[in-house]
């Protein structure tokens, strides 16, 4: 059976970026059926709490401007799926988050990353896929442009959840031309097996990265960038979203400042 890819296309300005990522990511699935999905919010789920009444005039503003956002969106997916992929394309109204449960299991799910004003079902929507657990998630910063997979950089701290994020994301690491391994540590980390990872010796690289009065998550992506990686692989959310606003967390950071592809696994 061919491994399903899910590209969740909810923004027209991500749509694009989205798009090359996949390309990208598909090549390391062999014959993949890619699902092309927008779900079109209600227009209430973008008033503010400052707004008590969706007036008419707001929502057919509302609803001019999803017709526009789905115009550009099925537009670019339609120039996109002339490439002889195995695509097929469909278009829903309701709630990202249910519609994307209800459609089962993937080999990748990817969407764009969620801007300052996205819609608030967009940003649960990321949120339900990054908390499903051994899910792959590509999530593409709006403003990206590459190939992505050639070369990832893998965010590594020894930890359970990590472990399951490797294994998961073992055919993109595989199929990677380079993979660098980082590790934010003051003193030299304990390394992960060859074996978990699934990657010749000779296509990977090791790096302890010290923090230098940085976070976790900057040390880490100035890491990414500096290596010339096409992408980060790490593991998502070791505690919950609320938390992680509370305390502070590398997915959130991350998440914040992205400016390339992360495939993340929770």
């Amino acid at each position: 059976m061919s491994p399903r890819v899910l590209v969740l296309l909810l923004d027209a300005a991500g749509a694009p970026a989205c798009l090359e990522a996949v390309s990208g990511a598909c090549r390391a699935l062999p014959d993949p059926e890619i699902l092309g999905l927008h779900v079109r919010c209600d227009p209430a789920s973008a008033i503010m709490p400052s707004e008590e009444v969706l007036t008419t005039a707001r929502r057919a503003a509302l609803e001019a401007e999803a017709d526009r956002a789905q115009a550009a969106i099925r537009a670019a997916w339609q120039v996109w799926s002339q490439g002889g992929v195995h695509a097929t394309w469909r278009e829903e109204a309701g709630d990202p988050a249910a519609v994307v449960r209800a459609a089962g299991t993937f080999a990748l799910i990817a969407m764009s990353l969620p801007g300052p004003d996205a819609l608030p079902a967009q940003r649960a929507a990321l949120d339900a896929l990054l908390f499903t657990p051994d899910q792959p998630v590509l999530v593409v910063p709006a403003g990206w442009s590459g190939e992505f997979g050639r070369h990832l950089a893998v965010g590594w701290r020894d930890t359970e959840g990590t472990r399951r994020a490797l294994v998961a994301a073992r055919p993109w690491l595989r199929a990677a031309d380079r993979v660098t391994l980082l590790a934010v540590a003051d003193d030299g980390p304990s390394w992960p097996e060859d074996a978990l990872l699934g990657v010749e010796p000779g296509r990977l690289e090791r790096r302890r990265i010290e923090p230098g009065g940085q976070d976790e998550a900057d040390s880490l992506l100035a890491a990414v960038a500096d290596a010339g990686a096409d992408g980060l692989v790490m593991g998502a959310y070791r505690r919950g979203r609320v938390m992680e606003w509370i305390l502070g967390g590398v997915t959130q950071q991350c998440l914040c400042a992205a400016t390339r592809p992360l495939l993340m696994v929770h």
